[in-house]
């Protein structure tokens, strides 16, 4: 990139150039960043239109929100609260559903050994679970 930008010493620039002559690679790479500085070059900057600009941002801080959405506000913060109650009750819910699991298959027999102390080994992962696996012996 120095040598197409004219920023390399004279001696520098004569070992690139010779290089250049004899290898293929580098010529296709020197033709593409020609090719490349060339549609730079031609590329204009847009216009900007001041006064477009000071019109949009007069419009904007003047402009209030409409009144449908302040009604808003309040629902969506309650939605919000609603679905993270919703998925704690899901999270809950699931978490009883695999202790009942667990201790019905204990009970008839029908689970298996390995089934059980690889449930119990995942449980003992979380923190939450792992304290209320732990309730009935609390040295541990």
């Amino acid at each position: 990139m120095d040598y197409h930008a004219g920023n390399l010493e004279p001696a520098a620039t004569i070992k690139v150039g010779k290089h250049l002559s004899a290898c293929v690679i580098c010529q296709n790479y020197s033709s593409e960043l020609s090719h490349f500085e060339h549609l730079l070059q031609a590329e204009t900057k847009p216009v900007i239109d001041n006064y477009l600009t000071k019109q949009v941002m007069e419009k904007v801080a003047h402009e209030s929100a409409p009144a449908y959405q302040a009604h808003l506000r309040p629902v969506h913060k309650l939605a919000t609260m609603a679905a993270i109650a919703v998925l704690v009750l899901i999270g809950i819910l699931g978490g009883l559903e695999l202790g009942d699991k667990i201790t019905a298959g204990l009970t008839t027999g029908t689970a298996g050994h390995s089934e059980i102390i690889s449930l119990v080994n995942e449980m003992e992962l979380e923190p939450l679970e792992r304290m209320l696996l732990n309730l009935n012996n609390p040295d541990q």
